[in-house]
C-alpha cells in the first residue's frame, strides 16, 4: 500500500507542475530573513509550516512519507501555492524528475548539516516547475513547488517561506524494532499471531544490487541474502485462510553487505481492529499486441543522439524482443518481454562484457522509452536515457 501511495503522490507532483514566471530564482542574500512558524511531525518527515501556511489536506494520498503545505487553509490545495516533500528510503528506486523536464537550470543550493539540497527549475508541458532534491545515507527527499491561483501569488525558490520549509526538513531514516533480529547473516522478523489469519507475501518486494529471497515460516519472516551489497524490502499481509480479509500489514527493509543482512532501514508493523476486505480483481487482457509490435519494433535514438537502440521481435508466443544498443565506444544487449500492461521490462544488460542491473520503462502513450541502470551507493538509479522512435 505504501508503494502504491508513493507512486500516486509522485504522479500527482509530476502531473500538476506549476506555471511560474521568472527563471533564476534561488539567488539569496547572505543572511536569509527569519521565518516564523510551527514545526510539524508529518510521520517520517518533520518540517516547518510557516505562518500563513497550513498542512494541506491530501486525503487518501497522505502517508508517513510525504509532507504537503499550502499557502492558505488546509483546503486551498490546487487553489494556492503549495510545496510537497516526498521521502524515499535507501531501498527504493529513485530517478530524478529532471529527466522529464526541458530547459533545466541549476539554482543556488541549500545546505543544512547532513542535508545538501540541489535546486533547479525546468519546463514541463510548457510550464515552469521548481524542484529541490537531497540524497544521502538516509535515502532521497524530493520537494516540488507548485503554483496555483493568481499570477501575483506565484512563488519561486527565492521565497523565504519556501526556503525555510526546505531548510527545516529532517527525516527519520531508521527504525529500531525489537521484533527484527539479525542471525547468521539473515534478517529474522517475528510477527504477531492472530487466530484464523496467517502472514503471506503481499506480492510486493524490491531489491537493489543483491540476490536475496524471503519466506514466512510459522509467523516468522526470514530474509536470506545470497550475494551482493545493497538493500532488500519485503511487504507482508495478514490474511485469513480464504484470502478475503486481512488484519494487518508489515514491511521490513534491510541493508545487505557482501551477501549478509547486517542493518535495518525500516520496519513497519500495523494490526487493525477490524478485518479489511481484500479487493478481488478480475483482469481481462485487452492488450492490442499487434499495435505494440508495430510500436516497439524498429530503431530508437536517445535525446543526445549518442546512442542507437534496435528492437527486433523474436517470439510471437511470449512477445519477446531482442534489444541492441550501440554507441561509438560500447555495445549493450538484452532481451525483454512485453507484459499484458504494455510495459517492456528487462535486466541483465551487458555493457562492455560486464552484466549490470538495467531496467526499462516503455510507455506507448508517451512515445518514449526510458531505461536506466543502478550506479549510486544509496539504492537509487542514475544514467537514465530517454529514447524516441527514429523517423
Amino acid at each position: 500500500m505504501k508503494k502504491l501511495l508513493i507512486t500516486l503522490l509522485t504522479a500527482f507532483m509530476l502531473l500538476t507542475v506549476c506555471g511560474c514566471t521568472g527563471g533564476n530564482g534561488g539567488k539569496t542574500d547572505p543572511v536569509e530573513p527569519e521565518v516564523k512558524g510551527t514545526v510539524v511531525d508529518f510521520g517520517r518527515i518533520s518540517a516547518l509550516v510557516p505562518e500563513g501556511w497550513s498542512q494541506a489536506n491530501i486525503g487518501e494520498y497522505s502517508t508517513d512519507f510525504n509532507a504537503v503545505i499550502v499557502k492558505g487553509t488546509a483546503d486551498d490545495l490546487m487553489k494556492k501555492p503549495s510545496v510537497s516533500a516526498l521521502y524515499f528510503l535507501p531501498s527504493e528506486f529513485v530517478i530524478s524528475n529532471r529527466q522529464f523536464y526541458e530547459n533545466t537550470h541549476d539554482l543556488d543550493p541549500i545546505d543544512n548539516g547532513d542535508y545538501h539540497w540541489t535546486l533547479w527549475y525546468g519546463t514541463f508541458n510548457e510550464q515552469v516547475s521548481y524542484t529541490a532534491e537531497c540524497t544521502g545515507n538516509f535515502g532521497t527527499i524530493n520537494v516540488v513547488l507548485q503554483n496555483y491561483g493568481d499570477e501575483s501569488e506565484k512563488l519561486t525558490m527565492d521565497d523565504p517561506d519556501v526556503r525555510a520549509f526546505i531548510k527545516s526538513i529532517t527525516v527519520e531514516p531508521f527504525t529500531e524494532a525489537d521484533w527484527v533480529k539479525f542471525e547468521n547473516g539473515e534478517a529474522v522478523a517475528t510477527l504477531p499471531v492472530v487466530e484464523g489469519y496467517e502472514w503471506e507475501d503481499s506480492g510486493s518486494m524490491y531489491t537493489t544490487g543483491v540476490d536475496a529471497w524471503a519466506e514466512v515460516i510459522d509467523n516468522v519472516l526470514y530474509i536470506r541474502p545470497e550475494a551482493g551489497s545493497g538493500t532488500y524490502s519485503q511487504n507482508l499481509q495478514l490474511n485469513n485462510e480464504e484470502d478475503t480479509f486481512y488484519m494487518g500489514q508489515a514491511q521490513v527493509d534491510v541493508r545487505i553487505t557482501d551477501g549478509k543482512a547486517d542493518a535495518l532501514y525500516t520496519a513497519n508493523l500495523k494490526l487493525f481492529d477490524e478485518p479489511v476486505e481484500i479487493e478481488q480483481y478480475e483482469y481481462e487482457d485487452n492488450t492490442d499486441y499487434e499495435s505494440l509490435d508495430q510500436y516497439y519494433s524498429g530503431t530508437w535514438i536517445d535525446k543526445n543522439n549518442d546512442l542507437t537502440m534496435f528492437i527486433q521481435k523474436i517470439d510471437d508466443i511470449d512477445h519477446s524482443y531482442l534489444i541492441n544498443i550501440q554507441s561509438s565506444d560500447k555495445q549493450m544487449s538484452a532481451t525483454g518481454r512485453i507484459q499484458t500492461n504494455g510495459e517492456l521490462l528487462y535486466n541483465g544488460m551487458i555493457v562492455d562484457g560486464i552484466e549490470v542491473d538495467t531496467y526499462g520503462w516503455f510507455t506507448p502513450d508517451s512515445e518514449t522509452i526510458l531505461l536506466w541502470s543502478r550506479e549510486n551507493d544509496f539504492g537509487g538509479y542514475e544514467n537514465a536515457t530517454i529514447f524516441t522512435k527514429a523517423e
